[in-house]
């Protein structure tokens, strides 16, 4: 594209680090070392990619120097999941029953109302960070201090869970005031011990007037919330009678579903996209019809310990890849977040089966050396959740 890319990140061994032009050692959630990098640089665009909070510092740089993004007041409403809430009410766009705790008491009122099982989860943060599922009495108190030290704005919300309900996330670009739905994935969510996305397929299970009526309330969201430019991944759930909103992100999808599977599988590169409206370029999406099965499965620890060695297969099937993010050293967690997740594969084939048994084989060659809390060594292989 001809652009000099510049990367932040406080983690200076980020994997992005090493691809960028420049890479600077700022944490993105500090503004003025950003718009001091800018000065300094001469940078005529900034974005983020997958990051929950970041669009609020973007949305709010961007405005102090004229760059194209969308405004402060949207990127706030969408990564605020307490506000969303009450603005897609106001579109009337379906939402989880549920509502706000600011205190305890606050949240087990709303547990007297909604009955059990109920999810726990910060208004604001990241990486399914302090996402709890309350099956009774005895664990509220536990789940709400979890939901409150993860929330910047101190406010827990408080929400029916539904179970067996399909989880799916739409990913859309917005470009001259139009919504196109790029796609949509149907997700797999390891709920114990701790929530975690383990992995999409593509195409959704959705029928055709299901995805009709998801096209409009995209376009309802994004009108409601001010989204007038830029990706957005909205993650639903169909409890069998509606499909209500969990999720709003001002942003793309984390993963390979969005640098590996959704160029390949609808021809629009929605990084690319992304760049583009930052500079200020124009972007005309066209996806095409998805005619493969795309799958994104994530690896999970079996024990806690610390990792010793890793062997993984040196070659993959083709229309298959792979990233492994835990390097010999590593501490593993069996209750971790989406953070504590060992890697992932992707395949592409022709029917889900396929897809879904060739990842499986992959799986069984790999092999983890690990030395677990009581100082033994083990030979484990990864953990794999399916649908």
């Amino acid at each position: 594209m001809g652009l000099r890319v510049f990367v932040a990140d406080r983690d200076a061994m980020a994997p992005g680090m090493n691809e960028a032009d420049v890479s600077l050692k700022i944490d993105t959630s500090d503004e003025e070392a950003i718009v001091q990098a800018i000065g300094d640089n001469h940078i005529q665009g900034v974005c983020t990619m997958a990051t929950n909070l970041a669009p609020r510092v973007v949305a709010s740089v961007c405005q102090r120097f004229s760059f194209s993004s969308i405004s402060p007041e949207a990127a706030h409403s969408a990564t605020d999941k307490s506000l969303m809430r009450r603005l897609c009410h106001k579109a009337g766009v379906p939402i989880a029953d549920g509502g706000d705790a600011q205190c305890l008491n606050d949240a087990i009122g709303l547990v007297n109302s909604l009955g059990y099982p109920v999810l726990f989860k910060p208004a604001d943060a990241s990486g399914c960070r302090g996402i709890e599922v309350v099956h009774c009495a005895n664990d509220i108190e536990c789940a709400y201090h979890a939901a409150a030290r993860e929330a910047t704005s101190g406010v827990v919300v408080v929400e029916r869970y539904y179970q067996d309900a399909l989880v799916f996330g739409a990913e859309s670009l917005i470009h001259n005031g139009q919504t196109t739905l790029v796609m949509v994935a149907d997700k797999v969510v390891r709920f114990k011990p701790r929530i975690s996305t383990a992995g999409v397929t593509i195409p959704s299970v959705l029928t055709k007037l299901e995805i009709s009526k998801l096209q409009s309330y995209l376009e309802a969201i994004h009108q409601v919330i001010g989204l007038e430019m830029g990706p957005t991944h909205i993650n639903f759930i169909h409890d069998g009678t509606a499909m209500r909103v969990i999720d709003i992100g001002p942003r793309l999808a984390g993963g390979p579903m969005i640098h590996e599977l959704a160029p390949r599988l609808t021809n629009i590169d929605m990084i690319e996209c992304v760049l583009r409206q930052a500079v200020g370029k124009p972007i005309d999406p066209m996806p095409s019809k998805i005619t493969a099965v795309g799958l994104e499965r994530h690896l999970y620890a079996p024990l806690s310990g610390v990792i010793k060695d890793v062997q993984v297969p040196s070659s993959l099937r083709t229309n298959m890849t792979m990233q492994w993010r835990k390097p010999s050293g590593s501490l593993l967690k069996t209750d971790g977040t989406n953070v504590d997740r060992l890697g992932y594969l992707t395949a592409i084939a022709a029917s889900r089966q396929d897809a879904a048994q060739r990842i499986a084989y992959v799986v069984d060659k790999i092999e983890l050396t690990i030395q677990d809390q009581e100082g033994r060594t083990r030979k484990v292989k990864p953990v794999l959740y399916i649908d």
